[in-house]
């Protein structure tokens, strides 16, 4: 019926007028009562009237959408039962696919896993190798250290064997000769 307040409240004023132009002959007051309460039943008339129609609409939308879905007999449309059942399809297929991604996704992160934990294996091994180089490397500087510490030991005696001969001493000469034999002895003795 009526759309909007504005114009219904426009025609109910409307019609206070000419009621109150053709009655302005009678200005007792029982008709200022009847065109007040007349003005006021208008006034509720049209917000009846405004909600009716708003009621009306909101209805027919109701009753639109679920005329498109349900029948008369209370099942639901073959159009609607087609459209839900492509929904489900169309649903199913989606998680079936995000299932294959999520296990694709599955396979590959494993398989970085593996790849990783050979690549780890591989870093301990070479580790472990340079450390037993450092060890052997350790120990080779150890003996050439020892042997240079034992060659400048026999070279100081012979210095001082060289010296004290040229000194004439051959007291000092006998026993640094024999301190250079005793030590080569030990050196051949430690060797073997």
């Amino acid at each position: 019926m009526f759309r909007d307040k504005p114009n219904l409240l426009r025609g109910a004023q409307r019609k206070i007028r000419r009621s109150e132009n053709c009655d302005s002959s009678l200005s007792s007051s029982s008709d200022l009562r009847y065109r007040s309460f007349l003005h006021r039943d208008y006034k509720y008339l049209a917000e009846v009237n405004i909600t009716v129609a708003k009621l009306s609409c909101t209805c027919r939308l109701i009753m639109k959408n679920r005329l498109s879905t349900k029948l008369a007999g209370g099942g639901t449309s073959l159009g609607a039962t087609h459209r839900k059942r492509l929904e489900r399809k169309h649903n199913d297929k989606k998680l079936s696919w995000s299932v294959k991604r999520i296990g694709a996704d599955m396979v590959e992160i494993s398989e970085g896993q593996k790849r990783i934990r050979e690549g780890q294996k591989e870093i301990r091994k070479r580790i472990q190798e340079i450390i037993e180089e450092g060890a052997k490397l350790k120990e080779e500087t150890n003996a050439i250290s020892k042997q240079s510490s034992e060659n400048q030991l026999r070279l100081d005696l012979m210095f001082q064997i060289v010296k004290a001969r040229a000194e004439k001493d051959y007291a000092k000469d006998a026993l640094l000769t024999q301190t250079l034999r005793f030590v080569i002895l030990k050196i051949s003795v430690s060797c073997v």
